[in-house]
């Protein structure tokens, strides 16, 4: 099958091509060849206004609650809003009844997934069935495919420093939700003014900031692999920043949705806005923003995390924790950074999600497997409940038009186009 792109600008930092605009032509699955304009017969056409093509985009974190939470989200269904949504690979985090803590479990995941073009890269838990009191199987995992390990929740200091320890020995690394829940107790907000207004349990950031610091002084003692998760304060910020001055053994992510809104957006009472960490303040917002354009914060994640009716369709203290925003996080990016800033960017969801999986990051060059994202920038496109792939709709943006999509994608020699 020969694909021919149209005069797409490439975005790709790495790439002898950046900033062009080429024609590409791909030939089961390979590209063969990258011209200004090739005039050659192909049997499908991939072509739009101001159409733009990157490395396939990885979202590094997102729950697909299969096996056992399947009315909330299925493999399939959360692979398909991925595919909407741009991405060619998806790091799943273990949140699952029972949590993916063994091979077959790992076997389970990657067999369910092979017929799609997103590639599904299990994310296992650390402990045993994600209890924080015993290392799981995490080698026999890592040997089925699995290439990180959290538990979706915080680890103990005893436990990560086991895990950081024992993961040395088949280089993979821990990731840690850093939070104290002596300290964050049955908090459901940030601590602060919006917390008084709504009268709310507050969350300080000192729950997280204490961790941080923590888990950095634990990887100084183990040397080992650690990869802090969904960070959301300005002092985590710079703690990360200053430790990885000639430092690789540290990367960090931060979630769409600590980016694009804050706690005053909360005093609503929107309960799909209760996310865990939950949303800071303006300051905290901009040390992340900042942090991602300068790398100090190496990913940014959709935290993708669907809850039915029944969960969130409830008073904001009683409702579950979690958005979904695999389906919309390229439209949230360009709203948090706008497309001026797309270069600086682009690599927290291509490469740097990949670097920190021990992954190859693809190319946009001949002679290589197709693995991109075409894209338009500009495109405007509505979000309902009816174009909702996932089987949850607890998203703030539901309803909303937004600006910003991707088009299709082309991954194990499959094209997908959204027509």
């Amino acid at each position: 099958m020969r694909i021919l792109v149209r005069q797409a600008k490439v975005v790709d930092n790495e790439s002898e091509y950046k900033g062009q605009v080429k024609d590409i032509l791909i030939e089961n699955g390979k590209i063969i060849s990258i011209q200004d304009k090739i005039s050659e017969d192909a049997d499908e056409v991939v072509e739009h206004p101001n159409l733009h093509v990157s490395i396939g985009w990885f979202d590094l974190r997102a729950r697909f609650c299969d096996p056992g939470l399947e009315h909330k989200e299925t493999i399939d269904s959360g692979l398909s809003a991925a595919e909407f949504g741009g991405f060619t690979g998806v790091g799943v985090v273990s949140n699952t009844h029972p949590p993916i803590s063994s091979k077959g479990q790992v076997e389970y995941l990657i067999g369910k997934s092979n017929l799609s073009p997103v590639e599904l890269v299990p994310i296992g838990s650390v402990t045993d069935n994600a209890g924080g009191e015993q290392l799981a199987e995490m080698y026999d995992m890592s040997q089925a495919g699995a290439r990180a390990f959290c538990d979706d929740k915080p680890l103990n200091s005893g436990i990560l420093y086991r895990a950081l320890l024992y993961a040395n020995n088949f280089d993979s690394v821990i990731f840690d939700l850093a939070s104290d829940s002596s300290l964050a107790g049955k908090g459901q907000i940030n601590e602060g003014k919006s917390s008084v207004l709504t009268g709310l349990k507050g969350i300080p950031d000192i729950s997280e900031i204490i961790r941080v610091k923590r888990d950095i002084d634990l990887l100084k003692y183990t040397d080992g692999q650690l990869h802090l998760t969904s960070i959301s304060c300005a002092d985590s910020v710079q703690e990360i920043k200053d430790y990885k001055k000639g430092k690789t053994n540290l990367t960090s992510d931060t979630s769409i949705h600590h980016l694009q809104f804050t706690d005053t957006d909360v005093e609503g009472f929107d309960s799909n806005l209760k996310i865990f960490p939950p949303l800071r303040g303006k300051k905290d917002q901009d040390a992340l923003k900042k942090g991602v354009l300068d790398g100090s914060i190496d990913c940014i994640c959709s935290d993708h995390n669907p809850q039915d009716k029944e969960s969130k369709d409830l008073e904001f203290d009683l409702a579950e924790f979690g958005i979904i925003g695999i389906q919309t996080f390229f439209s949230s990016v360009l709203d948090v950074f706008g497309v001026d800033q797309l270069d600086k960017i682009i690599d927290a969801f291509t490469k740097n999600p990949r670097r920190v999986l021990g992954m190859d990051a693809p190319e946009i060059k001949e002679g290589v497997d197709a693995n991109l994202t075409f894209f338009v920038p500009d495109l405007e496109w509505e979000y309902t409940k009816e174009s909702n792939i996932s089987l949850s709709q607890n998203s703030p943006l539901l309803g909303q038009k937004l600006k910003g999509k991707a088009i299709g994608l082309i991954n194990k020699g499959v094209l997908s186009l959204q027509k």
